[in-house]
């Protein structure tokens, strides 16, 4: 699940970058036409001042160069004074190129060097590169002299620009440290076009998921029960490797989670077996879900909340891994099993869970003494087994 998620973010971060890279490209194109244009003229001039013999054509390629200095014109005259010279003198006339006045008339400009292997911008990542110059492009900005690292490449009419690349370094993003950033984080993601912040969640889905169960904090924890893909994601093409699954709701079916927990096996929650292919036992599941939504919730910032739901889990477990018990206490009490199966959270402070009490709530939402034994039984055993061995 890790490379799905690392293939995605690095699609999303390669469209962004050919967005920006494809206006850049227009821009580009229109202010090189404009240059030729503006530089197309005073070849003309030139050429209409010179003789027939020495005349500069028209259409002349040439490297794109900073705009034509006004006093460059002013020494066609004195060019031209001596050619005359030359003639009335008889001396044969040797006709400069069109090449070589071209050159004396504007001078190309010289490019910084190359890097070489031995030069530290050599060894730069592709991926710092291409990021570098995605940034020069989005800001607008023009190269500096500074960074001597340049690529030249040719278009269809043969102008060459200079692109260079920024070495600037980019500072990462420190992840969420609490339940509000990330709250903020999912909805800047959920906001139509956001990409920078949906790639980033789904990184930290993908670094959650492969992080032990032990060693999840609450915040990776609220993150994966909380955070569901927004609707205006629709890839443009089908990806060639599955989509990552969305995180069931807390009412899906039992199903539902377990072909979620068998994509993620290392967010599986304690108690529940697996098969020889490593799918989650359904018996399991099915008491896993329904302890679930019976327990107390947990609510932000509220340590008491975590600390209820804590003890709860440990009299549930000591209550159903000892078979009758659940039973007995409904006996001895004189509690009644609901006809109807219904989820309510318990609720009450972490003191006042006892045996009784969750026997009581238990029986309340329709829990029966064959689910206890069948379900809630095996379940128990095996959470046990998976917190103390």
């Amino acid at each position: 699940m890790d490379e799905v998620e690392r293939y995605r973010a690095e699609r999303n971060q390669a469209r962004d970058e050919l967005f920006t890279l494809r206006a850049q490209l227009e821009s580009t194109c229109a202010e090189r036409d404009r240059l030729q244009e503006k530089l197309r003229q005073p070849l003309e001039a030139i050429a209409d001042a010179l003789p027939a013999e020495v005349a500069v054509p028209a259409t002349v390629s040439t490297k794109s160069s900073p705009p034509v200095d006004p006093m460059v014109t002013n020494a066609v005259p004195v060019e031209r004074s001596r050619l005359s010279d030359a003639q009335h003198d008889g001396s044969p006339v040797e006709h400069p190129s069109t090449i070589d006045l071209s050159s004396s008339l504007f001078p190309q400009h010289v490019s910084p060097p190359m890097a070489t292997p031995a030069s530290p911008q050599a060894h730069l990542p592709d991926c710092v590169a291409a990021r570098s110059f995605a940034a020069v492009l989005s800001a607008g900005q023009p190269p500096v002299d500074d960074d001597p690292v340049l690529h030249q490449f040719s278009d269809e009419q043969g102008v060459t620009q200079n692109w260079q690349f920024a070495t600037t370094s980019h500072r990462s993003t420190k992840p969420p440290k609490s339940i509000k950033q990330i709250q903020s984080l999912i909805r800047a993601a959920h906001q139509p076009g956001n990409y920078q912040a949906l790639t980033k969640v789904k990184a930290l889905c993908s670094e959650a998921h492969r992080t032990p169960r032990e060693q999840k904090t609450e915040v990776q924890r609220f993150l994966l029960s909380t955070w569901r893909t927004p609707d205006w994601e629709h890839p443009t093409s089908v990806p060639k490797i599955p989509a990552p699954m969305n995180n069931p709701r807390l009412e899906d079916p039992v199903e539902v989670w377990v072909a979620y927990y068998t994509a993620n096996p290392s967010s599986c929650p304690k108690g529940v077996r697996r098969d020889a292919e490593g799918r989650p036992n359904i018996q399991d599941m099915r008491a896993s879900r329904r302890v679930a939504r019976l327990r107390p919730q947990v609510h932000p910032n509220d340590p008491e909340s975590r600390e209820a739901r804590q003890k709860f889990m440990a009299v549930v477990t000591e209550l159903f891994c000892e078979p009758g018990a659940y039973e007995n206490i409904l006996r001895r009490a004189a509690f009644s099993v609901s006809p109807h199966v219904d989820f309510a959270p318990y609720v009450g402070i972490a003191e006042g869970i006892t045996r009784e009490s969750v026997a009581r709530h238990f029986a309340a939402c329709g829990v029966t003494i064959t689910v206890a034994d069948t379900e809630l039984g095996p379940w128990a055993q095996q959470y046990i087994r998976d917190v103390y061995c």
